[in-house]
């Protein structure tokens, strides 16, 4: 978010809702809630307004937020899995689509399938809790 912001005036940031993080990745997503994820963006000094959208990709209606928005870009991160459709979005609005490259940190998978798989096996002893 810090790179988009240096490229505008006003970095307004859009949270995916809850319902939608469980359609396009699973039933036991997003482990942080809407309301958390929202709380998070909004303290970071670079945006100006963030808002939760319920909208799927694919529905063609973000076309009509960048248009309200008079948005003159869009701007993703290098592991964003829907590049094509934000594409098409952005095209039919009449802005830009911009993607960033972004330091690697592991993503929320990746660290869960570490989790499982570090401590899934008949090895792992759980740490004695302190007195």
């Amino acid at each position: 978010m810090f790179k988009s912001a240096q490229l505008c005036d006003y970095l307004i940031v859009r949270v995916e809702s809850d319902n939608n993080i469980s359609k396009y990745k699973t039933y036991k997503r997003p482990i942080n809630d809407q309301e958390s994820r929202l709380s998070i963006v909004n303290e970071l000094n670079c945006v100006e307004a963030a808002f939760v959208i319920d909208l799927e990709l694919k529905s063609g209606n973000y076309k009509a937020i960048y248009k309200e928005l008079n948005t003159d870009f869009v701007t993703i991160g290098q592991k964003f899995g829907y590049e094509d459709v934000m594409e098409e979005q952005t095209k039919k609005a009449g802005c830009k689509l911009i993607k960033l490259q972004t330091r690697q940190y592991p993503d929320t998978t990746s660290i869960i399938n570490e989790i499982i798989q570090r401590y899934s096996g008949n090895d792992f002893q759980e740490v004695p809790k302190e007195k």
